[in-house]
């Protein structure tokens, strides 16, 4: 189920839609998208994440139930952007600990081409590639 809506913040018009199980919206796992630039690109926040920018702010968001309402209010702290997860941009810096232990960093492989696979204990082929979870 989803529902679809805007919500306008100092005159600017942001689109969203609300995706819920069983009529509810507000679940730890449900999933909110915001077309934070205005061009019909939806990026896709778990609503847990709490946090959305939008217009150069931070803002808390929070969703009721039904999905009848959806709350936005200013964080005093800004939050720094997501990186672009697009094609042919630059993977974000991060650091993990790989599957034997050993804490791996991105930069390390600056200039070589790797294959990055993430599992999740959540799903069951990726418990199937990694027993050891």
């Amino acid at each position: 189920m989803s529902r679809r809506g805007t919500i306008e913040i100092d005159g600017r018009q942001a689109a969203f839609i609300l995706t819920g199980d069983y009529g509810r919206y507000d679940k730890a796992d449900g999933r909110i998208s915001f077309d934070r630039k205005g061009a019909g690109e939806f990026e896709g926040y778990k609503i847990s994440d709490d946090f959305v920018n939008l217009f150069g702010k931070t803002y808390e968001f929070s969703v009721d139930a039904g999905g009848d309402a959806l709350t936005l209010e200013e964080s005093e702290t800004n939050l720094p952007e997501r990186p672009a997860l697009k094609p042919g941009t630059p993977a974000p810096s991060f650091a993990s600990t790989d599957i034997a232990g050993n804490p791996q960093r991105l930069e390390n492989y600056q200039g070589r081409m790797i294959l990055l696979e993430f599992w999740s204990t959540s799903c069951a082929p990726c418990r199937m590639e990694a027993p050891r979870w």
